[in-house]
Formats: structure tokens, sequence, C-alpha cells
């Protein structure tokens, strides 16, 4: 008898401990986290190091867990981009990407106070079919004066007729005209070049308009090309050659400053986005002449200036390269001057992605022609690398974009080596100011670059004025990374 009790208990025990096992067995819902059952990560798409991802990519992966923080970014590591509040399935819809750029991303799955992480992710995106074309613009009469980019990948286009009427052009991303308007109420009576095109950060765009000697008004214009405001700004014995819409909604303005008939000092300024001079700063010094031709607004919140000063060069004056580094306020870091002894000038300033600044300059200083090209590239500091770049005859900078990859790409007009009496000049730099490439466009007539864009799509724009037998039209050339245009 006792030694059936025995054997009951025992069986009673094993039939207990048979009951835990299932349990322990029965998946969690909705998810793991058991020890048994531990939570999955396993990545699906897209694979690790893939190559040519669209653009619209969706990220997946397959787990068990009850909810997923994404990790997500250019940079490395990447940030969190959402977290297990927002993704419950398997997969994350992102927004549009940027072509041909390399992303990084990670998984971590979790379930109650259970947490996976799965291994650093990355691909890169699929590069973008770069569409090249040329396109003519105008009557016979219109000189090309500006172009930006939209956000939409269009082109405006602004020119002027003979009579100094702004006429403005919208492209698409083909090349083909989404609208064509002139401005009469626009036109410049003082026959000065006073309009200038300027990309608005809330969408359209500005015109700047010269109404008198120092007085301007800044258009604003839809993407359609409708005048819905406008702003007055008043110098006071000012004249603006450069003007950018800074960070705060603001302007930042440049050029030169006289109360006289004769010299001028260089001038900057900050309005606020109602167009008043919050401050201005005059550099310069008695009988000579200073001026401005381009202001930037920093990466670190202040301003670079450059243009040209006066040097006293024996019984006269030579001009000299001037730039200027200031903080927010206009107060000057630094300033530098560059040159040798003949007349040189700072024309074009851009900014790294690392602070330093690319400066472009025609020089008349040891060139091996009447003008050159100089290419300057200038520490936080105000030390300098410099190269030239230019033939036997009249070479000179037009404009200078930046590549992502850090490349220097510059448009400029030559009459060296030209199949007619000027060419467009468009060619890339390297870290080492090497020339990486280099390509020229022009017919048996003068052709004369005036602004440059780097497109959404990798490539280049330029707008010019090409002359027939006697008057300007409005050439627009779109190439790819390397400057070609492909015939279709």
């Amino acid at each position: 008898m006792k030694k059936l009790k025995q054997l009951v208990l025992m069986m009673l025990i094993l039939f207990s401990i048979s009951c835990t096992k299932e349990e322990n067995n029965t998946p969690t819902t909705g998810g793991g986290g058991g020890e048994d059952d531990p939570i999955t990560l396993k990545q699906t798409f897209p694979l690790n190091s893939a190559q040519d991802i669209t653009i619209n990519a969706i990220l997946k992966w397959e787990g068990n867990a009850e909810g997923y923080d994404i990790y997500f970014d250019t940079n490395y590591p990447p940030e969190l981009k959402v977290n297990t509040s927002t993704v419950t399935v398997n997969e994350f819809e992102l927004s549009e990407l940027k072509n041909d750029t390399k992303y990084y991303w990670k998984v971590v799955a979790k379930t109650g106070d259970d947490t996976i992480e799965s291994s650093m992710w990355s691909f890169t995106t699929v590069k973008p079919d770069i569409v090249t074309w040329e396109q003519r613009l105008g009557g016979t009469t219109d000189e090309s004066l500006d172009m930006i980019e939209l956000t939409d990948g269009g082109l405006i286009v602004m020119a002027r007729e003979s009579w100094e009427q702004p006429h403005v052009t919208k492209l698409d991303k083909n090349g083909n005209v989404v609208w064509d308007k002139y401005y009469s109420d626009l036109e410049d009576p003082s026959g000065a070049n006073g309009n200038t095109l300027l990309k608005n950060f809330d969408g359209g765009f500005f015109i700047l308009h010269k109404l008198a000697s120092f007085s301007y008004s800044l258009e604003k214009f839809s993407n359609e090309g409708v005048n819905i405001g406008s702003i007055s700004i008043e110098t006071t014995h000012g004249h603006i050659n450069s003007i950018v819409q800074t960070e705060d909604g603001g302007f930042a303005l440049a050029g030169g400053k006289s109360e006289l008939s004769y010299n001028s000092d260089l001038w900057f300024a900050k309005t606020d986005n109602s167009g008043t001079i919050i401050w201005d700063k005059i550099l310069g010094q008695a009988y000579y002449t200073e001026v401005a031709f381009a202001i930037i607004e920093t990466q670190d919140g202040g301003f670079a200036i450059t243009g040209k000063t006066e040097v006293p060069n024996l019984s006269f004056a030579k001009d000299n390269i001037w730039l200027i580094k200031t903080d927010g306020v206009g107060n000057v870091i630094w300033d530098k001057t560059y040159g040798g002894d003949e007349d040189d000038e700072g024309r074009v300033l851009v900014e790294k992605t690392n602070g330093e600044l690319v400066l472009g300059c025609n020089t008349n200083s040891r060139s091996a022609g009447e003008t050159d090209i100089w290419i300057y590239v200038i520490d936080l500091e105000g030390h300098f690398d410099r190269e030239t770049f230019g033939g036997t005859e009249n070479d000179r900078i037009g404009d200078i974009v930046l590549t992502e990859t850090g490349g220097i790409v510059v448009s400029s007009n030559t009459r060296s080596e030209t199949a007619g009496c000027a060419d467009v000049w468009l060619f890339e730099l390297d870290d080492e100011l090497d020339m990486a490439w280099e390509m020229k466009y022009g017919g048996s007539h003068s052709d004369a670059v005036k602004s440059l864009v780097g497109t959404q799509d990798g490539g280049y724009a330029m707008t010019a004025t090409s002359m027939n037998d006697i008057d300007p039209s409005i050439w627009i050339i779109k190439t790819d990374e390397e400057g070609i245009v492909r015939e279709n």
C-alpha cells in the first residue's frame, strides 16, 4: 500500500512538470520575450550595403516584438527616427530620399522589458537620371541676367530687353517653357542693371528692382510668376551689388557707399524681413575706392564679404582682392587682402561644409594673358591655397557652385582657344585645386555666361547671353555631372 501511494505521488509530480512546460511553450500575444520564445529580428529589405535603392524605399524586417525603435540617418551612427509607440508592424515607409546618397539604419525590437538590437545596416540610393538640353529664349534684343532653381526642380530665368524691361521665364526640368512674362512696371529707368533674382525660402522668388540711385524694391512672386507683395529698401547713399536672404527671414546687402561724386567705401548691411535696415557698416580709406561684389551668410551666423580695395602702387593705385569675415552683427573678426602688382578683384564667394571659403577672382597679376581666374580656398583664419586658370586671352570668373562631394564647379567666360570671339567655360576642381574635367560651349560669335546653378538631379544649368551677328539672345545650357550635353 505504501509503495502504491509513492507511485501515485510520482505520477502527479510528472504531470505537473509536463503542464508547466506546455504553458511556457505557448506564444506570447503580440510578440516574444520568454526564455523559450525570445524576440527575433532579421533584416529583409534593403539588404545591408545594397546599391541603387529607390528614393521611395520602405524599410522591412522580420520579427515578433510588440514594437520597434527605428534609427535612420545619413550620418553614422543614425539618430532615433521613430519609437515603439509609432511602429508596431514590421515595416516603415520613409519620406522621399535623396538620390545617390548613403543611409544608415538599425532596428531595436521591444516586448515588455525585453529588448534586442539589430546590427548597423546601410544602403545607397539610385543615381538620378540627369537630363541634358539646350534652350534658346527671347527675341533678338534679350540679354540674360540671372537664374535660380525652385524647389520643384524648375528654373526661373530672368533677362531684359534693350529698353530694360524684365523678361522672366519658368522652365521645367526638361527645358520646356511653363510660363513667360514681361514686367513693364519693373523697368529700370537708370539702365544700370538694377534687377537681381533671389530665391525665397518660403517658396517663389524675389526680384530686386532699382527705383532710383539709392532706393530699391524687393518684389515677391509666386512660383507662377504672380506678384504677391513688395518690400522697400532705402540704403541712404548705398548701392547694392549683392543680396542674400538670411536664416531669420531678413536680408544681407553689400555694395558701395558714397556721399560724394567720386570714390566709394565698401558697404554692407542687414535688414529685417520688412526691408528696414537694422545695422550697416562702412569700411574703407580716404581718397581710395572700395566696393563689395558678394556677401554670404556663414554657418556660424556671421557673414563673409568680398570685393576690391585700392592700394598705393608707385604713383597710382591698384585694386587688390578684399575678403572680410564678420560676426552676426557686422563686427569684423578678420579681413585679408590678396593680390599682386596689377588689378585684382574678388567676385564670387561660397562656403564649404567645413567652414572654408571658396573665393573666385579676376586677376591681372602674373597672368598668362590679359585677365585670368584665381580660385582661393581659405581656412577659418584667412590662410589660403590658390590656383590660376586661363589662357593667352581674357578669362573671367562667372559663378561657383559646390558638389556634394566637395568639388568646386566654376563657370567662366573665356577668349582663350575659343570657337568664336568668346565662349562659356565650365570646369570642376578637386580638393587639391586640380582640374577634374572641363567643357567649353559656344559658336562663331560671343557667348557670355551670367549664372550657374547646381540642379537637383546632380547636373548643372547655366544661362548665358549669346550673340548673333548683331543682337543678343538668351541661351540656357543644362548639363550632366561632368558638363556634357548629350544629343537627344
